[in-house]
This record gives structure tokens, sequence and C-alpha cells, in this order.
């Protein structure tokens, strides 16, 4: 018998079992397996923004007057800050203007209108951890200012441009930093124009004369669809579809050194300093050296996650060579000791390849021609949001799909199990959260029903964070040895391409490091409790959990 007061660590070794089995299900959730983030996943369509569980219950719900301008977000608080769209149409796309913040009861309690003749919010926000708000907007600029910076043709453009706001009562606000692309332009068509120059020698820069092809014939000439924040560097993030570029900016910079091309903690003002995904968009390459097709959602992964510093990015595909058909694509952007970006010796910025990427088995099964989101979680695992088709679902770093679900909200109402709601449901974005989100601490919350009319018979189980097995492993010479309760080793023969993570229930990143065939982890100051061990590498990913009594 073995004598219980001398174990200090448990550990329960068995292989993954997929537990859950769903019947025909083709509306809500599909799939839900114990790898999956325990979490809340927040999605709009219509006039409505809707809260729900890994098992696909109701949560919380938020009615709004206006259609989406495109994208929500909860916050600590329990708050929902959203984009929505104007009455008028200033800028004539349609949508967009409007930004607004209701309480977790749903009340309105500010409202402010980002809109007039000159510019319009469009898309994307980004809330700072001060409280201000990021937005990208259209500004409108005349030919006559177009052939002043040197365009060829005389046509208006909507320049891009990124406002930072600042709330103050319930339907106003304070701009407080601004950046216009106007203020950034060069070209090599008139020398007669301050802005002359050639755009290979200054990829800081935009060429006003560098148009793609979905642009042609439209004053929307970068169309800008997704905006990010960088806390550790004070960096924004930026995606171009037509240009199939990504940009940074830095944003210590003031309003005034914004509009120039020195100041700031990087010394280059309002300047890129960088960019990446089509070098021919300053005259570096060919169509073969392009990576980004029609891209949305740059986002760079935060400090503690798995490959925190590297960006994610929806690659829609496109137009992409061999046909269309989405990625979710990593990179790991060159920086000095400094934390400057730079070039490599052909003056393009790097990196030349992916450091992960998501692509469906067959390919063209994941595909959405526009729109789309992506985000790193908790656990490692990565949150996908395929707009056109209504599908949000949740992969491991080895590409298996974990959580899968339908959207069954279409614009036409909700829909029952069996229907279809491709093309009719589409969501720009889906936001997971997972269960100890400070949103959700000390919150009554009820699952309510399930949002699909007439749901399918299926059982649905609410895991712990990572599994609630034991062992789960794609990596066949990995092994983990418990020493008394003070330490961990684990032993393969991968060499130095794992990166391992300790983490709690809550999803918090307790210890993390680099694995080279031999790590010790010491464990001797945790509290009691369940704590999950992850292991991962480019295409496999081994995850232990183990007891600390």
């Amino acid at each position: 018998m073995i004598d219980m007061k001398c174990i200090r660590v448990l550990l329960m070794f068995c292989f993954f079992v997929q537990i859950n089995l769903y019947g025909q299900n083709t509306l809500g959730v599909i799939k839900n397996d114990s790898l999956a983030l325990n979490a809340y996943t927040l999605f709009s369509t219509g006039l409505s923004t809707y809260l729900i569980d890994n098992c696909g219950h109701l949560i919380n719900q938020w009615q709004t007057e206006s259609r989406p301008g495109l994208v929500a977000y909860l916050q600590e608080n329990g708050n929902l800050i959203r984009a929505g769209s104007t009455p008028g149409i200033y800028m004539g796309a349609g949508f967009g203007g409007l930004l607004e913040e209701y309480n977790w009861e749903g009340e309105l309690v500010w409202s402010f209108v980002v809109a007039n003749d000159a510019f319009q919010q469009h898309h994307d926000i980004e809330i700072l951890p001060n409280g201000n708000i990021l937005f990208i907007a259209w500004e409108g600029r005349t030919p006559e200012e177009a052939i002043a910076n040197g365009a060829i043709n005389e046509a208006r453009y909507w320049s891009p441009a990124v406002y930072e706001i600042k709330k103050i009562g319930e339907d106003s606000a304070e701009y407080v930093w601004e950046w216009h692309l106007w203020d950034h332009l060069i070209q090599d068509f008139d020398a007669t124009k301050e802005n002359f120059g050639v755009v290979s020698e200054h990829p800081e820069l935009m060429n006003i004369n560098m148009e793609a092809p979905q642009s042609l014939g439209s004053p929307d000439w970068i169309h800008l669809n997704g905006i990010d924040y960088d806390p550790v560097r004070d960096e924004i993030i930026l995606s171009s579809r037509h240009l199939n570029e990504i940009y940074i900016l830095d944003h210590s910079t003031t309003t005034e050194e914004a509009a120039g091309h020195s100041g700031g903690k990087r010394g280059h003002g309002g300047d890129f300093i960088y960019r990446w995904g089509n070098p021919r968009a300053y005259d570096k390459g060919s169509n073969l050296d392009q990576k980004l097709f029609g891209q949305h959602n740059a986002e760079i992964i935060p400090e503690g996650f798995f490959r925190d510093g590297n960006i994610s990015i929806f690659n829609n595909g496109i137009g992409r060579p061999g046909g269309n058909y989405s990625t979710i694509d990593e990179i790991s952007p060159p920086r000095d000791f400094e934390g400057n970006y730079v070039l490599n010796a052909n003056g393009v910025f790097g990196p030349s390849n992916l450091a992960w990427q998501y692509v469906a088995e067959d390919m063209t099964s994941f595909f959405s021609s526009n729109m789309g989101g992506t985000k790193r979680l908790e656990n490692g695992n990565m949150s996908i949001c395929e707009s056109r088709s209504a599908r949000f679902f949740e992969v491991t770093s080895a590409g298996k799909i974990v959580w899968e679900y339908e959207n069954p909200v279409s614009i036409t109402g909700i829909l029952a199990e069996g229907a279809n709601n491709d093309g009719i449901a589409a969501s720009f974005r889906a936001e997971r959260y997972p269960v100890n989100y400070p949103a959700f601490v000390n919150r009554d919350i009820e699952p309510g029903e399930v949002l699909e009319l007439d749901p399918a018979d299926f059982q649905c189980e609410i895991f712990d964070v990572v599994s609630s097995n034991d062992v789960y492993s794609e990596m066949q010479d990995i092994s983990v040895e418990v020493l008394g309760n003070t330490s961990i080793q684990i032993h393969s023969n991968h060499g130095s391409n794992l990166s391992y993570r300790v983490f709690n229930l809550g999803g918090e990143t307790l210890r993390k490091g680099i694995h080279n065939n031999f790590t010790q982890i010491d464990i001797s100051s945790y509290t009691s409790g369940i704590y999950y061990l992850i292991v991962n590498g480019d295409k496999s990913q081994f995850i232990q959990k183990f007891v600390k009594y």
C-alpha cells in the first residue's frame, strides 16, 4: 500500500483521449476537448454582441442600436467597448464612426462620434493600458493635395490616420495624439516637390504612387483593417489589406514628432520603423517575395505568452500563388540588442521565414476572402475567427483543432440546427477571454441556453484551463520526472528547438524558457494546487498535469 504522506507530488500518466461526441451538429459547438482554453467567446452579429461559454451557452448579451463598425472588446471591469456605425455616411463606406461603452447590464455609459466631413473611424480600435482608445481612420485628401504631394493621378484619396482619444464625461473625449500617413510620403515622379526621392532608399516612407490592384479606382488607397498596441515597446501595429503589408509606428512620439522624421524613443518620428509582407511596396523584390495576401489582424503576442514578442497575422490568402486559402502566420521581427528593427543585407525587412504557421490539412477548407482574426491564448493555443464562414475555432501549436463553433446568429435572425450559416452569419472578430479574466471574477455568471434554434442533443463538458487528463503527447521521446515536492526534470532528444511553460489553472505563467534536452524547473515556492507543464515544438506538443501538495 502506498504511503500517501510520502507522496508530495502526484503525477497521473495517461494518454490523451478525446472525450466528447457531438453527434451531427452543424451549428453552435462542433468540438470542445480538454486541450481547449476554458474561456468565454465574444462576437458581434447584427445589432447584438454575444458572450458564450465553451459549450455555446449564452453568458451575456449586449443589444445596440447601430451595426458594428467593426469590433467589440470586453474590459476588465466588465464593460463592453465597441465601434459602431453612425447614421450618416461621411466617407462613403457606410460603417464606423461611433465609439460606445456599455456596462455589464447593457446600459450605455459613454458614446462619442468619431466621424465628420474630414475623417471617419473604421474597422478596428485598440484600448490602451491607461484607458485611452486608439482608432484608425480615413481622412479625405483632395486631388489638389495629391498633386501637391507628387501623385501621378489627380484623384481623391482616403489616406490613413491614427488618433488617440481620452474619454471625458458621458458623451465626449479629448484628442491627445495623432499620426497621419500623409506626412510620410515619398515619390520619384515630380522632382519639384519636397518629398521627391526613391522609396527603395527610404523604406520608412510610403510611395504615394504605389497602388495595388485591389484599390484601383477607389479612394480607399491603403485600406487599413487592423490596429494593435505593444505596451512593452510602446509601438503601434497596423495592417494594410490593399498593399499586403503590416507597419509598426513609434507611439512614444509627441503629435508634433509623429508628423516628422525624428524624435521619439526610436528617433524616427512618425516614419515606419518596420514593415513586412510585400517588399515590392518599397521597390525591393518581386511578386515572388510577397508573403501576405489581403491579411487582417496583425497582433503582438503579449509578454508572458508562448513566443511573446512575435507577431501573429490572419493571412487571408486572396490571390495567393497556388490558390486561395487562408493561413495563420507568425513572424519573429529581427531586432538588435537595443530593440531597433533591422534590414537585411538586401535592404529588406525580415524575416524571410515564418516562426510558425497554421494551415488546414486540405488547405481549401480554411479560407476567408476578407475579414478574419487570430490571437495567441493564455494556454499557448491560437484562437481563429474564419469570418466569412462564420466559424470560430482554436488550434494547438501542432495544428490540432480543439474547440470549434459555427455562429448561428445570421443577418436574417437566429438559425436552426441544420441550416447553412455560410455568408450570412459573418463576424469580423471573435475574442476569447479565460474564465479567470477580471471581468468575470466575483460575478454571478449563470449559463443560459445555446443560441441556435432546435439544438441537437449532445453532451458538452467544461474542462480545466488546458487538460482534465494528465499527459498529452505528440512527442515520442520526451519524459518528465518529479523530484519530491521541489522540482521537475524534462528529458528529451529534440535539441534546443523546444520551449516550455509552467502555468496554473487560471492560465498565469509561472515559469517559461527554452528546453535543450535537459531542463530542471524549481517548483518549491508554488502553493498547493494543480499545475500544467507544456512543451512546444514547431509541429508537436507535450502537456502534463501535476499536483503540488
